[in-house]
């Protein structure tokens, strides 16, 4: 098992950041070329969209609805729909519950709905000369129309129908496409977040909660004003991925508070924090999910590309590597203290918990 370095003691500190900033320009290195080079496993994006092609394709104005709805909505379908998929899933993996019947993976009961409009033909009958709805017509009129012997004409309507997204139903996060993986279980890692998580909300005076639950690609949010400054993580996420993510939400919070940096562009912040939370990781002896490399890949391209075509004056990608490293740097050697006086601490109330001599009777 790799060395944690927050166990070491105060004086190795110094000791520490020395020997990783032995290795930070090998690691610079090895993440300038992830993200240059990583391209995403084709046969993910093959299983992403056989996965895709079970959803229905909602119109733009239907797109625009959901995202005014739920900007993080990754797959939308009915509740029958969603029945349809779980139903599918649960057959195709013979999930059964308690009772040994197949598994139901639809929607979670109590779940909020988003709504979508649906194309809904109003038919028409001309009685007396005037066309009225179907829907109001008499139980004469209805016999006669279905008999052929009554004009009528349908127009397209519109009503609003209930929708949800694959976050509110029972689907286990395992049967998602590879490319929206939450991670996994991870003892070292779990315990690795916990104290990293300890630091940042006493250390840092920034609030981390885990209640994102309404999307599958969100993995978290960090509120970079100084009235809402604080860290969401999605509670969806395992061990791994939650680590991951929290490493890359702090380095938001430390580099792109409005009061820090507001005019740098998405991909760059994007790029900086991706760093932020490779070196911390590395750090930490954990491994880089092929998601995190995803998305650092994705958003230095971006900025690259960026970086090219604008005339106004970018950061350079040297500028971007040395500001994720200084940021890191500070907060590594804050986060050893830290855990040093928590340490330091214990050992005091453990000394003071001790037993004095006692004579014995």
């Amino acid at each position: 098992m790799p060395t944690v370095h927050y166990q070491s003691k105060k004086g190795h500190i110094e000791k520490n950041m020395q020997e990783y900033k032995d290795k930070k320009e090998k690691l610079s290195k090895e993440i300038e070329n992830i993200a240059n080079n990583y391209t995403e496993n084709p046969e993910n994006l093959a299983e992403l969209a056989i996965f895709s092609a079970r959803f229905y394709k909602y119109s733009f104005r239907n797109t625009l609805l959901i995202f005014s709805q739920n900007p993080f909505a990754s797959f939308v379908g009915s509740f029958a729909k969603f029945k349809e998929i779980g139903n599918n899933i649960a057959a195709e993996n013979n999930l059964k519950d308690e009772r040994g019947q197949m598994q139901y993976l639809g929607v979670k009961a109590g779940a909020k709905s988003m709504y979508v409009f649906a194309p809904t033909p109003i038919t028409y009958l001309l009685i007396d000369g005037e066309y009225i709805k179907l829907s109001t017509a008499t139980k004469e009129q209805k016999s006669l129309y279905e008999a052929g012997e009554i004009k009528a004409m349908q127009q397209q309507a519109y009503k609003l129908v209930p929708v949800f997204d694959i976050s509110q139903t029972l689907i286990p996060p395992e049967y998602y496409p590879k490319i929206f993986s939450v991670g996994k279980n991870n003892k070292q890692a779990a315990e690795i977040y916990d104290k990293l998580k300890n630091y940042i909300e006493i250390g840092l005076n920034c609030p981390v909660e885990e209640n994102i639950d309404n999307s599958i690609s969100l993995r978290g949010l960090c509120y970079t004003t100084p009235e809402t400054a604080g860290i969401n993580i999605n509670s969806k996420l395992k061990d791994t991925m939650r680590l991951s993510t929290l490493s890359h939400e702090v380095g938001h919070f430390l580099m792109h508070r409005d009061t820090v940096m507001p005019e740098k562009s998405v991909a760059q912040k994007e790029v900086e924090a991706d760093i932020m939370s490779i070196m911390l990781l590395s750090y930490f002896g954990q491994e880089v999910s092929d998601v995190r490399k995803a998305h650092l890949a994705d958003n230095y391209r971006a900025y690259a590309a960026a970086l090219q075509k604008n005339s106004k004056p970018f950061d350079s990608i040297n500028t971007i590597f040395s500001n994720a490293s200084n940021v890191f740097e500070e907060f590594v050697v804050g986060f050893e203290n830290y855990m040093h006086n928590m340490e330091d601490i214990a050992e005091d109330e453990t000394e003071d918990e001790s037993p004095g001599f006692v004579q014995s009777m």
